[in-house]
C-alpha cells in the first residue's frame, strides 16, 4: 500500500525520542516505532528505546531479541482489538547528519519482509536540537522467478521391441 501523506508523528513520540537522544548523548540511541496504519498514512504513536550498550557517536544496532522482547511487553498491554503495532525504526544521529548508507540498506532489508510501509526516523542534533528526519520503504513483492524447463531428449527405442 502507498500512502500519497507523510508518516504522521505524534509530539509525544517525537519528544520521548528527543529526550531519549538528550539522555545517551554523547552516543546514538534508538528503538522501535509504534503506531498504526490507516487509509491516509502511517500514524507514529510511540515509541520503545532499545538500548545498544556498545553504540558510539556514529553507530547504533538494535538487538533484535531485546527489541522483541520489549515489543512483546509493549503491546501486551493493549486491548485484543488495538490497531497499535510495529511501524518502524529509529535513532538518533548526535551530528547533523541523515540516515547513512547503513541505515537505508537495514531499512530497505526489513521492507523486503515487511508486508505494509516500514517507517525510519533518525534524529539528526543540529544547533543543539533534534531534527527529526522521515524516510519510508515500500515493502517490495517477491520477484518472479523464471524456472526453465530442460526438454527430455526421446528415448531411443531398442531392436528389440
Amino acid at each position: 500500500m502507498t500512502w500519497e501523506s507523510e508518516p504522521e508523528v505524534d509530539a509525544d513520540a517525537l519528544a520521548a525520542m528527543r529526550t531519549a537522544g538528550d539522555l545517551a548523548l554523547p552516543k546514538e540511541t534508538g528503538g522501535i516505532l509504534l503506531g498504526f496504519r490507516s487509509d491516509v498514512g502511517v500514524h507514529i504513536t510511540g515509541v520503545i528505546e532499545v538500548p545498544d550498550p556498545r553504540a558510539t557517536r556514529n553507530r547504533y544496532q538494535r538487538s533484535h531479541r531485546r527489541a522483541t522482547t520489549l515489543l512483546s511487553a509493549a503491546l501486551t498491554g493493549q486491548p485484543s482489538d488495538s490497531p497499535i503495532g510495529y511501524v518502524g525504526e529509529w535513532h538518533t544521529h548526535p551530528a547533523p547528519v541523515g540516515p547513512s548508507g547503513v541505515d537505508l540498506g537495514a531499512l530497505a532489508a526489513t521492507a523486503l519482509a515487511a508486508a505494509d510501509q516500514i517507517t525510519l526516523v533518525v534524529l539528526a542534533r543540529e544547533d543543539e536540537e533534534w531534527r527529526p528526519i522521515v524516510t519510508i520503504a515500500e515493502p517490495q513483492p517477491p520477484r518472479p522467478r523464471t524456472i526453465k524447463k530442460t526438454r527430455r531428449r526421446p528415448r531411443k527405442q531398442s531392436d528389440d521391441t
